[in-house]
């Protein structure tokens, strides 16, 4: 089954944690950046899950076949991590994202999902860039109760394709070719069809 979330800080317990309990998380944070890995594997923890962490920091992590090996053999992928430039910046053309765009269950949060789109929105100023492409024909502004409506309605001008606006909270899954949404998620325009 088919799963990939596009989320902004939500916990959605079972529903992917299914099957092998094998879990990778994408580690996709700035160096020197707050760690919230230590409360997503008590999370797993408790539901039963094992986890094992890809630390990509730079270009160099996401070139090693050992970390695509993980990916690969994880029941899950969950990508993590709050700047969409770094992250696009650190994956593009590399083994450990082609390990995430071949995976069957992909769960990115917040700049992650972002820049899991294309065209991605920069959150600096909410203008569009080029994304990663697992998902094309949407924008996702994540985390948008924290933009400025002044930002938001500058991406929405700028916007030649359909934007999401993923809450903290909520979230956009899609699942076996049907969307479907979680929480306070508002659509601005149709969801693409593949």
């Amino acid at each position: 089954m088919a799963r990939r979330a596009f989320a902004a800080h939500i916990e959605f317990g079972e529903y992917f944690c299914c099957g092998n309990s094998n879990r990778c998380s994408v580690d996709l944070r700035q160096r020197n950046v707050v760690n919230p890995w230590s409360s997503g594997v008590a999370w797993a923890k408790r539901l039963g899950v094992t986890t094992k962490l890809c630390a990509v920091y730079s270009r160099a992590d996401a070139r090693e076949e050992s970390f695509a090996t993980i990916i690969t053999q994880a029941a899950v992928v969950y990508v993590v991590g709050d700047s969409p430039i770094h992250l696009r910046s650190t994956l593009k053309d590399t083994v450990v994202f082609d390990a995430v765009a071949a995976h069957s269950c992909v769960v990115a949060t917040a700049g992650s999902a972002a820049a899991m789109c294309d065209p991605m929105v920069d959150p600096r100023g909410g203008a569009f860039a080029l994304g990663l492409g697992l998902v094309r024909g949407i924008a996702a502004v994540t985390e948008s109760e924290k933009w400025p409506d002044e930002r938001l309605q500058r991406t929405l001008s700028l916007a030649n394709t359909s934007v999401v606006e993923i809450p903290t909270g909520a979230a956009l899954i899609y699942d076996n070719g049907t969307w479907s949404t979680h929480g306070a998620v508002v659509l601005h325009g149709p969801l693409p069809t593949s």
